[in-house]
């Protein structure tokens, strides 16, 4: 069985209710990256970044952007300049081992609701086509699905600040 495409990934609360731990692990190194765990602090109106971890080491951060990374269809994107060398994962024996890479460092909570809700709306509605096979009802069914999927695929439409970095190359 091929499981080159498999990624683990794992939602594990804070010691308090306002922290939460993300981990993601991928089977095989996808380009750079193989391991990230990122704790998250809940706050009144964000989802802040505490802290990362990618390919076991932490990010180093550079240069700041603000603003929403993804605004109307997600084509229009806005992304931080890094003011800080990389160097890339040209040589993994010598080095240098790290490449440039951007960060949400805080989420809107109204806007993931928003998303979350689209994809309830879809469950809710894509049932109810399921069940009756109405015109109306199957209509609501991908038009909210739409949505949920748009918000699945463009997850930074709700980031309010990004940093760049300096990220670890993923072992060979």
């Amino acid at each position: 069985m091929d499981t080159s495409d498999t990624m683990l990934t794992m939602v594990i609360p804070g010691a308090n209710d306002k922290d939460f731990v993300v981990y993601y692990e991928m089977a095989e190194p996808v380009g750079h990256f193989r391991t990230m765990a990122e704790i998250y602090r809940i706050n009144e109106k964000t989802v802040d970044l505490v802290a990362a971890s990618v390919n076991g080491k932490p990010p180093r951060f550079g240069g700041r952007a603000s603003g929403r990374a993804l605004q109307g269809n997600g084509s229009d994107k806005i992304s931080p300049q890094p003011n800080i060398s990389c160097g890339g994962c040209v040589d993994l024996l010598n080095g240098p081992w790290e490449y440039e890479s951007a960060y949400c460092m805080s989420f809107d909570t109204g806007c993931l609701a928003n998303c979350a809700s689209q994809c309830a709306i879809a469950a809710g509605a894509c049932a109810g086509c399921y069940e009756t096979h109405d015109w109306k009802i199957c209509s609501s069914c991908v038009g909210a699905a739409y949505q949920c999927a748009h918000c699945g695929a463009y997850p930074n439409l709700c980031c309010n600040h990004w940093a760049s970095g300096c990220t670890a190359c993923a072992a060979p």
